[in-house]
């Protein structure tokens, strides 16, 4: 019996390697595709912005729903980033400033204010800083 449990727990092992294994050659598929067109337009650090620009909706979607749903922090995070990209290309047609420069702007401040939301708000939940800044697939 005891050898039955080694080898179930050995496949959901793999399996669980297998799963992560598998979105990450995909992301890293579609990311790349993508990737080459954003340095085409010279907007190489906007996946880098978007995606830490979505923290702040992360946060607010669990502060609304109290739960970890991941359709709710993907919709919270979804919104954000949209909100994010808008708000870059804004600054740069608004403003003199480069999209660079808008890029660094925007995301540092989504960044810093989805920290404010974590540290202010989320005292006894399993979102905290080294998650975020660290990260895991």
């Amino acid at each position: 019996m005891h050898s039955y449990i080694k080898i179930c727990w050995y496949i959901c092992s793999v399996l669980d390697a297998f799963w992560i294994i598998s979105v990450a050659f995909l992301s890293a598929g579609a990311c790349g595709i993508l990737g080459c067109f954003l340095l085409l337009r010279k907007m190489a650090m906007l996946g880098d912005a978007i995606a830490h620009a979505v923290l702040p909706g992360i946060v607010i979607a669990y502060l609304m729903t109290g739960t970890r749903n991941p359709l709710f922090m993907l919709m919270g995070a979804s919104v954000v980033g949209i909100a994010c990209t808008f708000l870059i290309q804004w600054i740069h047609q608004k403003t003199k400033i480069y999209s660079d420069a808008a890029l660094g702007l925007t995301y540092t401040l989504f960044f810093a204010v989805g920290i404010i939301l974590i540290s202010a708000f989320t005292g006894m939940v399993d979102l905290d800083q080294e998650c975020v800044l660290y990260g895991e697939i």
